[in-house]
């Protein structure tokens, strides 16, 4: 029996910052590599980076000026991804965990 990971994914409003897990969600991507991920909207940018520090948070969506600051402090935190260039959003996660689904990181 194939176990299934679910992961928090935070994102900070009910904007286009989600659209990403919308498409991954409907088009079955999660799906396909075993995970059932729930969405928490977080509306403030220092919850979401204190619960992806503290391991609550698996994923966050939105913008990326408090992921900079935590990575120019020495913080643990690091952008994984950005939906458009010049990136007005990203993807972060804690540095230590490295990527766990190939493919998405």
């Amino acid at each position: 029996m194939a176990m299934t990971i679910r992961p928090l994914i935070a994102t900070p409003s009910r904007t286009l910052f989600a659209l990403p897990y919308w498409i991954a969600v409907h088009r079955g991507f999660f799906q396909d590599e075993g995970l059932t991920p729930d969405l928490e909207f977080v509306a403030s940018g220092d919850l979401i980076n204190e619960g992806l520090r503290n391991g609550r948070i698996t994923l966050a969506i939105g913008p990326p000026d408090g992921v900079m600051l935590d990575v120019l402090a020495g913080g643990p935190l690091r952008p994984v991804s950005s939906p458009a260039c010049p990136p007005p959003s990203l993807s972060s996660v804690r540095a230590s965990w490295g990527c766990r689904w190939p493919g998405i990181c």
